[in-house]
Order: structure tokens, then sequence, then C-alpha cells
């Protein structure tokens, strides 16, 4: 059975995406209870009817045990896996991204690949072994035979960074069901974390986001979004599910020009609430940011659509469109939702 060091938890975090799927971004090391820490996620999400469907990845690795057993969580829940924009996904992590039931990567990503080392003694018998264990994962999800290759003749102590071939081969690849070779069905049970699981927020909880909220948005209405920033990292962490929690999380984020993560953000608070019109506008705001033009575009036009008083809202996108202290890309954004809405 598989043996792991022990590592720092990594930090899971639910987000929303442009088609309205829901995704969980894992960043940090890998730690042996992530994998429980998924399944409370889905969980969660599916006691308010919710599916995630992607996990993306940034992590240099971890515990061998819990990259196992969080690869065939995500592979029993049936989500895709990517590796975004400039994010690392190596060691431990590379059986996660294995185990989705399709791989994306960006251009820029770095995959790699290494044999298992242990805690204190290199590559000791038991880790060969366990190098062995995690092959036959691989092979479970279908990892190509020149990839496992790779991972078993790499030293613990040199990464195997996949090239742009094999990254391919992965990424197009059709991979099989879950247990295929019945691998992974044997496997899991062993593996699996004994930390208690979540299955829905309880009221107890709610409460508590609701308070940290409350303090928060004080903070934010007198432009300290810093000290309002954990008290929301707190709240989502209670309750994850909640559009105006996750909302106000987003409105920090993007306040604190954290513009990546506030993206993901407000697009879940809207995937949760989609009728909830201010986050639609910080939306935009922060896609103008990171030069997402049309998808902008389009939040200001439901920002606008939204709107109880449409001649407010009228007035500062025409603001937006004009105003010297905008960014090109919200003055763009601005003028193609004016015209997309023949108002100005």
């Amino acid at each position: 059975m598989m043996t792991t060091m022990v590592v720092c938890a990594s930090d899971f975090q639910l987000g929303g995406r442009r088609d309205g799927n829901i995704t969980v971004t894992v960043s940090g090391q890998i730690d042996a209870t992530d994998g429980a820490s998924l399944r409370s996620l889905i969980a969660i999400a599916q006691s308010q009817a919710l599916k995630i469907a992607v996990l993306s990845l940034n992590s240099p690795g971890g515990s061998v045990v819990g990259g196992a057993d969080l690869a065939i969580t995500v592979r029993k829940a049936g989500i895709i896996t990517t590796v975004d924009d400039a994010n690392l996904c190596a060691s431990a992590c590379f059986m996660v991204f294995a185990a989705g039931m399709s791989r994306h990567t960006s251009p820029n990503a770095r995959i790699g690949v290494h044999s298992v080392i242990a805690a204190d003694d290199g590559e000791t018998r038991l880790a060969k072994s366990v190098t062995v264990d995690m092959a036959r994962l691989l092979a479970d999800f279908g990892v190509p035979t020149s990839i496992l290759g790779r991972l078993v003749t790499a030293r613990p102590d040199a990464m195997a960074w996949l090239t742009a071939d094999e990254l391919r081969s992965m990424t197009y690849r059709s991979t099989p069901g879950a247990g295929q070779n019945g691998y992974a069905q044997d496997l899991a049970p062993d593996i699996a974390s004994t930390m208690p699981m979540r299955t829905a927020v309880t009221s107890t909880e709610v409460q508590q986001a609701r308070g940290l909220v409350s303090k928060a948005q004080s903070m934010l209405r007198a432009s300290r979004p810093n000290e309002a920033l954990p008290l929301l990292k707190k709240a989502v962490e209670l309750n994850p599910v909640d559009a105006d929690t996750v909302a106000n999380y987003g409105e920090a984020l993007f306040q604190t020009n954290q513009f990546a993560a506030a993206k993901d953000v407000l697009a879940l608070a809207i995937r949760l609430n989609p009728k909830r019109s201010a986050a639609h506008a910080t939306l935009a705001q922060t896609l103008a940011a990171l030069g997402d033009v049309e998808w902008a575009k389009e939040s200001l036009v439901s920002y606008y659509q939204l709107a109880n008083h449409k001649d407010v809202i009228r007035e500062q996108l025409l603001r937006w469109r004009s105003d010297v202290s905008s960014s090109p890309n919200l003055k763009r954004a601005s003028d193609l939702a004016i015209r997309s809405l023949d108002i100005g």
C-alpha cells in the first residue's frame, strides 16, 4: 500500500467559468486529507443541485497517498482536469491531472513526473514499490506507456518534464472509465482519508458566515478591502455555495487587484444567483482588467438588463465609456454594451 510524507494541505477554491461550469482550483502542496476535502465540496454542491465539472491544478506535488486519493475521487466524480495559464502540476499532482475524464493544458503549463522519494531515506525499496503502485494507477487512468516509462525511470530528485507531444498524447487521448482494470477500485479503500466529510452546510455555519460577511461589508464600504478579505475567505470556507457570501468575496478580491481569482469567484456568484446585477458589474470591470473585452461586454449587458433603474445604469455605462479614468478595455467594453443595447 502507498505511503507518504507529511506536507501542508492544499487550498481548495470553488469558482465559475464563462460557460456556467463550476470549478475547483487546487493550489499548493497536496495533503493526505485532500481527497476528503474534494469529496466534501462535491457533496455540498450536490446538496444545492450543483455539479463540480472542472478541477484546475497548480501544485508542485506532495503526499503520494493524498494525490492518489484525490485522483480516484476526481475519476469517480467524472471531473475534467486542467492546468491553466502558466501553472505547474508535478509529482503527486500528475496523478490528479491524469484522472480527469478529459485533460486540458495551456501552452505555458508545466507538467512533470518522477519516481517516488521517501521522506528521509531517498529511493528506498519501499519508495520503489510505491512508484510501481503509482504507475499501475496511472495505467488504469489510461496514461500512455511512454509517459509511464519516464515516470519509473526518472530519479526522485530529477523531474522529467513532459514534452509538447507527450502532453498532446494526454490531452487528446480517449481515457477509460473509472477502474477499467480494477486497480483504482482495489486501491481506493486502502488510501481514502479518514477525515470526516461535510455533506451540507449546517445552520450554525450559515450564521457564522453571515456574521463574517456583515463585518466585511463595513470594511469594504470604508475602502478597507485588505481587512475584509480574510473574513470573507473564512465565510466562503464555511458556506461555499451562498451567492451573497461568494459575491462579497469576489468584490474584495477585485478591490485588492486579484483579478484572476476575482473572475472565478464572481462567475460562481453569478452561477449561484444569475440575477445578482452588481456581481455582473464587478465581473465586467474584472474582465476588463484582464483584457477579456468580449466577456466584459456581455457582463455589462446583463448588468443593464437586470437593473431595476436602467436609466442609472445607462448613465454609468456612458461615464465608463468616456471617463478619462476608465481603462481602454473598460471603455471599449462599455461602448460595445451600449451599442448592443442600443441605448446611446
